[in-house]
């Protein structure tokens, strides 16, 4: 039994209910808003878009469970606010306000911040994946979708922001924090979709997949910190290593420290994950900027 007390047994056709239900309105009130296959122009184009949907669909299901389980651990949550906090009181700024926010802001309201979070974050796929799947419709249809578009590319840039943020937390504060490799099956999955739309789809120009604008200041930042990002993330569990005063005194030389550091790193499959996420994300903003270089301007609807 699990804990809502629903028979193992029984899950399986709950989750095809449920699946029935929204292909149910899928089909009927939103008169096939994000039906994606009939669109495809060859057999290979709608293969790869089949799987990436799968790819999508679980992206959102990972995403949402794992915001609302409130997974987020409090030292993730709260390390801007530590810094922010601890900044002030060395500067003497505002103490008499912070030492009556420091253990409510920091200890007593943590869960309900989480929440709010959680939340947020559960909506925010939930939003993308409606916008991001409105846009590819679009580029198979062939048809204008402006608006999808700046939400797909929008999100992506917030997805790209974030990844940016964290790997700085945990370049310095690794070893507590979790690595949120659930949120990142969805832009991932989406990534491969428009990459799949645009080597697969006959007659659609590459530059209208991509995920940013022509010359986008954005777009360049992202290009270059997402990769550098993932190399913060490697840092960070070096750098816990070798702060370990124990993993100094075991392997004291650094011929010693060089193959033991390798092997947990290569071990490390969820770390490698999420460097390799960053990386895929940025090679997308790079790839997007040199398609777009020299390309003419979008034509204006009339």
């Amino acid at each position: 039994m699990l804990d809502l007390g629903i028979d193992l047994n029984l899950w399986p056709w709950i989750w095809l209910g449920i699946a029935v239900f929204f292909a149910l309105i899928e089909l009927t009130v939103l008169a096939g808003s994000f039906v994606l296959l009939p669109f495809a122009g060859s057999g290979a184009a709608a293969l790869a878009v089949s799987l990436c949907a799968q790819w999508l669909g679980a992206g959102v299901v990972e995403s949402v469970y794992q915001a609302l389980r409130l997974t987020i651990s409090p030292a993730s949550f709260t390390w801007m606010q530590q810094r922010i906090v601890h900044w002030m009181y060395e500067r003497e700024i505002a103490t008499r306000a912070l030492d009556a926010l420091y253990v409510p802001l920091l200890q007593d309201f943590v869960g309900p911040q989480a929440l709010l979070l959680g939340w947020a974050i559960a909506l925010f796929a939930i939003g993308f994946a409606f916008g991001f799947v409105g846009w590819a419709r679009a580029l198979l249809a062939g048809a204008r979708a402006d608006r999808a578009a700046r939400l797909a590319r929008h999100g992506l840039v917030l997805y790209a922001v974030s990844a940016a943020v964290f790997s700085v937390m945990f370049s310095t504060s690794g070893r507590y924090m979790d690595i949120p490799l659930p949120h990142a099956i969805l832009p991932t999955g989406a990534l491969c979709m428009l990459l799949c739309i645009a080597l697969l789809q006959p007659g659609l120009s590459p530059q209208r997949c991509t995920v940013t604008a022509a010359g986008s200041r954005v777009g360049r930042l992202a290009a270059w910190l997402l990769p550098l990002a993932a190399l913060g993330c490697l840092w960070g569990e070096v750098g816990a290593m070798l702060g370990g005063a124990d993993f100094i005194a075991k392997y004291p030389t650094l011929r010693e420290q060089l193959p033991v550091i390798a092997r947990s790193i290569l071990a490390n499959r969820e770390l490698l994950l999420w460097c390799a996420a960053n990386v895929l994300l940025g090679v997308s903003f790079w790839l997007s900027l040199r398609l777009l270089r020299g390309a003419p301007p979008p034509a204006v609807a009339e």
